[in-house]
């Protein structure tokens, strides 16, 4: 057999492509448009904290602040149904479950007076005015006009996103004093089943009584090359014409307390959270005009995530603003005197990460509070203090149910 020289030898392997160099590799990545989506390199919606902003989380059973896990009490991973909190590292977060809530029910009866919203009210009541303080202090921003301090309730399920060892037994030993810890992280999915929320429609409202109202309204999320560390929020409703139609615009919300309530007696948990609501009332001509340009530029699109694109090259407005994100949604709004429900639905695209999804949510606004908390002068703490137990009796009665949720 005659020699063939390496070069003009046959290999038996596929034939495959030069690999790409990982430079190029991410930088055609970082190009690629789907859907006439502009990457931009701005940073998606960010949550804030206040610098003493307090963070809180505690468990309550059926008499109150649990002190000691139950060992009833296990961690179990999430259901696959919600397999898009599977996020970051790949590993399923973990909710917790008490086995027994329903026989410990039956034992306790009539005999006890089970009040666990008392023992809420006391856990986060000092917390709740410090925040408010906090918010008036700081009042004085020169751009911002309009500050609005707030305190709301969410619902859904806390989950825990730990390390592989992590285990019901990490509970033992203050797994929630060390709720900030890099091996026990914890997220609050406020993404609601929706058997809950018709519950909440269904029963709530209608024992609460309240004036009912539906918006449908698009939110553009713009970065600010002069504000790297916030966020811009342009709120928009449609007109006829398909075009939006901006009603105002505001900075990212800055939280100053947040209580996590592992709520062990039911499958659903709450948040209870301060945060100001900071509207933008003095930009100037040139910023209201890029800013303008760039809600002008949308294009209501049903068919891709989060209902808005932009034609190339106009997701971007000068050299100072960017579209970072949009979210589609759908509110129906409850008001009472002193408080309103938004039962919403949410469609989100994070232009940053190129990803997106749509949640259901459920947030009480404890309007009353807020407006009590926000008098001038000397406030009456009892007065307060009254309204904080009224208002999470009622949570307790029609908001926290024992429907289905994370198992």
């Amino acid at each position: 057999m005659s020699y063939v020289p390496p070069h003009k030898r046959r290999s038996k392997e596929p034939v495959r492509p030069c690999p790409v160099p990982e430079s190029v590799s991410r930088k055609f990545t970082r190009n690629l448009n789907l859907d006439g989506r502009q990457n931009t390199s701005g940073q998606g919606r960010k949550v804030i904290y206040a610098k003493d902003c307090i963070l809180k989380w505690f468990l309550v059973g059926s008499d109150g602040i649990e002190d000691e896990i139950s060992p009833s009490v296990k961690l179990v991973p999430v259901s696959s149904d919600y397999s898009e909190w599977n996020w970051r590292d790949g590993r399923k977060p973990w909710v917790l479950v008490n086995n027994d809530a329903g026989e410990k029910d039956a034992e306790i009866g009539e005999t006890v007076v089970r009040t666990p919203w008392l023992s809420v009210a006391e856990k986060v009541e000092d917390d709740i005015f410090m925040a408010f303080g906090q918010v008036k202090n700081g009042m004085d921003h020169p751009a911002l006009e309009e500050v609005t301090p707030r305190l709301v309730a969410r619902f859904g399920k806390i989950l825990l996103n730990g390390h592989p060892s992590f285990s019901s037994e990490s509970l033992k030993g203050g797994l929630v004093a060390e709720s900030t810890s890099r091996e026990s992280k914890k997220s609050f999915c406020t993404n609601v089943p929706t058997s809950y929320m018709e519950s909440i429609k269904d029963a709530a409202v209608l024992k609460l009584g309240c004036c009912m109202e539906k918006k449908d309204i698009y939110c553009v999320i713009l970065s600010d090359k002069t504000h790297p560390d916030s966020t811009i929020s342009c709120k928009c409703t449609v007109k006829e014409d398909k075009r939006l139609v901006m009603h105002r615009v505001e900075l990212n919300a800055l939280r100053h307390c947040v209580a996590d309530v592992s709520c062990l007696n039911q499958n659903i948990d709450m948040r209870l959270m301060v945060y100001s609501k900071r509207i933008l009332t003095a930009l100037t001509e040139n910023e209201i005009c890029n800013i303008r340009k760039l809600v002008d530029s949308a294009v209501v699109d049903p068919n891709v995530k989060g209902g808005l694109r932009w034609p190339l090259g106009e997701a971007v407005s000068g050299d100072r603003y960017s579209v970072c994100g949009v979210w589609h949604v759908i509110n129906t709004v409850y008001r009472s005197s002193t408080f309103r429900l938004k039962v919403r639905e949410v469609d989100r695209f994070d232009f940053r990460a190129g990803t997106g999804g749509a949640a259901r949510e459920v947030i009480l606004v404890l309007k009353g509070i807020s407006q009590k908390l926000e008098e001038g002068g000397e406030v009456e703490r009892s007065s307060v203090s009254d309204m904080l137990k009224d208002a999470l009796k009622m949570i307790w009665d029609h908001f926290l149910s024992a429907d289905p949720y994370f198992m």
